[in-house]
């Protein structure tokens, strides 16, 4: 005949008599430090994405100025003296139109 069972060996039991269900505190904190991590590093990677994409239209509209200023050169056989003679070449709605806003720093 085999010995009875101790209790020590069954699963753990809540107030009510049926095992316990629920997560332990330590099972909760890991998963709240992967979520923290992986939030961590989904920041970061956006914050790197949006600079890139800075970037990316400053660049496009430096191209924009040397082909509006090429163009000008050939229509009128002479450079522009300054940037009036410029503005006065640019397509209306242009960004390149607008007037420079000197606080412009710091939305970057």
């Amino acid at each position: 005949m085999t010995p009875p069972l101790s209790t020590s060996r069954h699963a753990p039991q809540n107030a009510s008599g049926g095992p316990n269900k629920g997560f332990t505190i330590v099972e909760l904190l890991v998963v709240i430090v992967v979520i923290a991590i992986l939030a961590a590093i989904s920041i970061v990677a956006y914050a790197g994405i949006q600079e890139r994409a800075k970037e990316s239209v400053k660049k496009s509209d430096l191209q924009s100025a040397a082909k509006l200023i090429q163009m000008f050169g050939v229509e009128n056989s002479h450079y522009p003296i300054n940037h009036i003679e410029i503005r006065g070449a640019l397509p209306a709605g242009s960004r390149l139109t607008r007037e420079p806003d000197p606080y412009h720093y710091l939305l970057y």
